[in-house]
């Protein structure tokens, strides 16, 4: 349990919450509760936040919620919510998108291709934030993230805010290395113009609503795609898909999404990734890798 130190009063903090259920805050719709949780009204309330609590306490930072599993007695931690207020972007030139972490993917997808920008299309698809997004460097259809970021707005433990350069990461798969300080935002660099971007935007939605279970409780890939294999094609050879444990089934259309059909428990889940990596493992002899970071603490059952 955090152990709150009597010169901070976390009670007179503007936003701040005490006791918040995460199940609302996650697109599996499972998880125990978090002992502090805040959203900020803009940018400089959190960097305030972050100056005066940065050093003190464990920040756990959420956008949208999904690629997470909050475990079913919660997390330890001060959870910040970016999602919400803190996605506003604007054009620094015609070819310089910036948008703070908490604009949703899809957000960015369409704010490109109004102004004829297609290169994005695929962030349409993808169920998370900006900050999410490049975190994990994400990607789909061939494309990721970081192949379009000029250079990053971040702010330290102390609450300063810094901008660096693209050159700074390094870009691997479903990941990064480089500073690790938290992004508040990027400046997106786009080149190549066609005269039907939203049209691409739709293409690349209604295949996703063919191939993938859109409308269910996912939190989307659950695995990555380990080195020459894909993982739902892995798990589907398994005679895996359908598979159900309790309230949490693989999927139908795509082995990789396991879907909560209502009532399953964050154990119930991790006990399917269990059971799905040891299949797989058994069979093929491939260890496969959690794409969804799993936090907080387990729960003891009787």
């Amino acid at each position: 349990m955090i152990a709150i130190n009597k010169k901070h009063d976390f009670c007179s903090i503007s936003g701040l919450q005490r006791n918040i259920d995460l199940s609302k805050h996650s697109s599996w719709r499972c998880g125990g509760k978090a002992n502090y949780f805040f959203q900020p009204e803009n940018k400089n309330k959190l960097c305030e936040f972050i100056k005066v609590y940065g050093r003190d306490y464990p920040i756990l930072w959420l956008g949208l919620g999904s690629n997470i599993l909050f475990r079913d007695a919660g997390v330890d931690s001060v959870v910040v919510r970016t999602a919400g207020n803190l996605s506003s972007f604007s054009w620094e030139r015609s070819d310089l998108l910036y948008a703070q972490c908490g604009t949703s993917c899809a957000k960015i997808a369409r704010e490109a291709a109004r102004s004829n920008f297609g290169e994005l299309a695929f962030l349409a698809g993808i169920p998370g934030t900006l900050g999410g997004a490049l975190k994990m460097n994400a990607g789909a259809i061939g494309s990721e993230i970081w192949s379009f970021v000029h250079k990053v707005e971040v702010v330290n433990v102390d609450g300063e805010i810094r901008h660096l350069s693209a050159s700074e990461y390094r870009p691997y798969y479903r990941g990064i290395a480089g500073p690790e300080l938290q992004f508040l935002g990027a400046w997106l660099r786009l080149s190549q113009k066609i005269p039907d971007a939203l049209e691409k935007i739709r293409s690349v939605l209604a295949a996703r609503s063919v191939s993938q279970p859109t409308g269910e409780f996912t939190c989307g890939s659950v695995f990555k795609n380990p080195i020459g294999h894909y993982a739902g094609e892995l798990i589907e050879r398994c005679d895996l898909k359908g598979f159900r444990l309790g309230d949490v089934a693989v999927s139908e259309k795509h082995a990789n999404f396991f879907i909560n059909h209502g009532e399953a428990s964050s154990r119930d889940i991790e006990s399917l990734i269990e059971l799905v990596k040891a299949k797989v493992r058994s069979r093929f002899g491939v260890k496969l890798e959690e794409e969804v970071q799993i936090l907080g603490e387990e729960k003891e059952y009787e």
